[in-house]
């Protein structure tokens, strides 16, 4: 009993799996070879291109520029468009949720300004010391100059 399986794994139509591993080279394997075949040959162009004798350095240089600008801008479009996804998620979920958690969330707001509230008041006494302080040594610096001290 302890040889068998918990779970045999199941019986596969060959047909259907073929189909797969065919899907798989030709929707997955295939692009990604064909983009790693690219980025081989702009390498190896650029290497033997820009390292000649020729003033082709600079017109590499452009190109490489613009590969680089083209990656970041498509990954910022990226972070956009998940950002956009998350704000109307967001709106929806609060549209479909019961008006408990609306109010729920009102009162974290509550919390979240009374919180700052406090925050702030009790940083101002230590504020308005090192304010004075700085006051007083630049006051007492400006006397001691106009009275010809250092």
């Amino acid at each position: 009993m302890a040889d068998q399986p918990l779970f045999p794994p199941a019986s596969r139509n060959q047909a259907t799996h073929q189909k797969h591993q065919r899907q798989v080279f030709a929707q997955i394997l295939l692009p990604m070879l064909a983009a790693l075949a690219g980025a081989v040959t702009l390498a190896i162009l650029s290497t033997t291109h820009g390292a000649g004798s020729e003033p082709r350095t600079a017109l590499w240089a452009h190109i490489s520029t613009i590969f680089i600008a083209v990656l970041v801008i498509s990954a910022g479009l990226g972070i956009l468009a998940m950002l956009v996804a998350l704000i109307f998620g967001t709106g929806w979920l609060l549209k479909k949720l019961p008006g408990y958690s609306y109010i729920g969330q009102l009162y974290a707001q509550i919390i979240q300004q009374r919180v700052k509230q406090i925050a702030d008041l009790s940083s101002m006494p230590v504020i308005r010391v090192k304010t004075g302080w700085k006051a007083l040594t630049a006051f007492s610096s400006a006397i001691r100059k106009l009275l010809g001290g250092k």
